[in-house]
């Protein structure tokens, strides 16, 4: 509802001489938006760390891993094509509770129910739940936030992301210390549930605060493409490869640290949480005034540097190569993810971000899900060293890839 000029909404404090305070990037609703991102990432991040191990622990292969998160990509697909256009027509709120409570029951699923073939749903229902989050988040993010400060907003939203990975790191680290999951899976029930309850405080929509976005019926299109959006699709294809690379990181990174006897795993992720912070800064800061491909180049060749050097990180050179490989992914990923995020969603209309973010998230479930399948059968047969040298050739594929789909635009994406 547009208000008089002069007029004061009395249910927010947002609003000032009946304009919507669309400088103020850091109101209460981006920060709720920001502290739901980081329970789902901290629970995504740890299970990731943990799915693996845990079912070798349970007794089973590489292989049965590489079906768990197959129906992680699963279900997290099924999600991307439900509820990307839902919170179109819904609105956010909603989807942002729903969310973390399914992550949540999912997870819990481990803890009480640890049954091989039961795991398969769980980890499904984490999928769809992780899935459903991240592009509601995306979207809600870009709803509230000014878009000349929108590659600022996701760069500080994605800082989030390493933040996780040092909790993910100590969590999935003293449960495989210990040989005890339990603890660890209950903690991040808790965390999910806290996300759940601020995801029912962003109420944005019913308050009418921003104008950029009001759920309604989506426009007319045909087959898939009511669910995804066509301008979003070059970031997401690059997205596909750059996500497929970095499985050996992602999944199997503490399994392979096993395998060669290396005790410290954790360090890994202790730097990669450091570049990737410094990553995140520099990409919210200069991300609106650069040229895409300034920025995602490097990141990209440093994905290539991570996964060669942990190739080379058996035979005694784990104590530094693991650190090293750990800098060159925080710094790929600080600015990868976000950057690809914010092209998606910026290139796509404002009554088309939830499909937007469905597309680049669907793409990472892709790239996640469907690799992880091919690592979990690939090892049965080949070496890390090899596994990982195909990881780099992945993200290589990322790299040609975005000289192709964005090296033709002479300027920076349109604000």
């Amino acid at each position: 509802m547009c208000l008089p000029k002069g007029s004061v909404n009395m249910m927010s404090d947002d609003i000032v001489s009946g304009e919507p305070k669309r400088h103020a990037l850091f109101n209460r609703y981006f920060i709720f938006i920001w502290f739901i991102n980081l329970t789902a990432y901290i629970s995504h991040s740890a299970m990731n760390n943990l799915s693996a191990v845990f079912v070798r622990d349970l007794g089973g292969s590489t292989v049965i891993s590489g079906y768990v998160q197959f129906f992680f990509m699963a279900f997290a697909i099924a999600a991307r094509f439900v509820c990307g256009s839902l919170s179109d027509r819904i609105g956010r709120r909603l989807l942002l509770a729903l969310s973390c409570l399914i992550m949540a029951v999912g997870i819990m699923g481990y803890a009480v129910l640890p049954v091989m073939f039961l795991l398969l749903f769980f980890r499904g229902f984490q999928g769809f739940g992780f899935s459903t989050n991240g592009q509601t988040v995306s979207a809600a993010t870009a709803d509230v936030m000014p878009k000349e400060k929108m590659g600022l907003g996701f760069g500080i939203v994605w800082i989030g992301q390493a933040i996780a990975a040092i909790a993910a790191a100590r969590l999935a680290s003293a449960a495989i210390a210990a040989g005890k999951y339990e603890t660890t899976f209950y903690t991040l029930t808790v965390l999910l549930t806290a996300g759940a309850i601020l995801g029912y405080f962003c109420d944005y929509e019913k308050k009418g605060i921003f104008n950029t976005f009001r759920p309604g019926p989506a426009q007319e299109r045909k087959g898939v493409w009511r669910y995804l959006e066509t301008k979003a699709l070059p970031s997401a294809v690059i997205l596909v490869f750059l996500a497929g690379g970095m499985v050996g990181v992602s999944i199997y990174l503490y399994y392979y640290a096993a395998e060669i006897g290396y005790q410290w795993p954790e360090r890994f992720f202790y730097v990669s949480a450091v570049f990737m912070f410094f990553s995140n800064l520099y990409t919210a800061r200069y991300s609106d005034r650069m040229h895409a491909l300034k920025l995602l180049l490097p990141c990209l060749a440093g994905g290539i540097l991570c996964n060669i050097a942990l190739a080379f990180a058996d035979g005694g050179a784990a104590d530094y190569l693991f650190p090293v490989a750990g800098a060159f992914y925080g710094f790929s990923l600080g600015i990868g993810f976000p950057m690809l995020n914010q092209i998606a969603v910026k290139a796509s209309p404002p009554d088309r971000r939830g499909a937007a973010s469905a597309t680049f998230y669907l793409a990472m479930d892709i790239g996640v899900g469907g690799f992880s399948l091919l690592w979990g059968l690939a090892l049965e047969a080949v070496s890390f060293r090899v596994a990982y040298g195909a990881g780099a050739v992945f993200i290589f594929l990322s790299f040609a890839l975005s000289i192709v789909f964005l090296g033709r635009k002479k300027r920076p994406l349109p604000r």
